[in-house]
């Protein structure tokens, strides 16, 4: 290959990497809730924010609620099974588990709005 080549193939590597690190949550939360079944090995991907959750020093009045909600989500739910009209057995986690992800999400947005209020707050009665 030419040198040229390899210039091209590097340099798109590292705009694909660049944008999947930039979208990185979005393309999470797509790849756990948009496809029509997302069985439980799909979870997986919940370890990254696991991981993050249980490595920072910081602490929050929600931190118990986010831990009983990361073990909502990791936990196995195949003991309702829905009738099926494709191979793939559906079960009540295919309900539960967008439910608990989208309350994870508002409680991570609603901590996020308060704190940025209080600190817009405080900055605004020191001048």
């Amino acid at each position: 290959m030419e040198r040229t080549e390899k210039l091209k193939i590097i340099s798109t590597i590292i705009i694909v990497g660049f944008i999947l690190a930039i979208f990185y949550h979005y393309i999470m939360i797509a790849m756990l809730l948009l496809p029509p079944t997302s069985p439980d090995y799909r979870l997986i991907y919940i370890f990254i924010p696991v991981a993050f959750f249980i490595n920072d020093l910081r602490s929050s009045k929600n931190d118990l609620l986010y831990s009983i909600l990361f073990g909502l989500l990791l936990i196995t739910k195949v003991y309702i099974f829905f009738k099926s009209y494709t191979s793939t057995a559906l079960d009540i986690g295919l309900i539960i588990n967008p439910i608990l992800m989208m309350f994870f999400a508002f409680l991570i947005l609603k901590e996020g709005y308060t704190l940025s209020r209080s600190r817009n707050f405080q900055f605004d009665n020191k001048n």
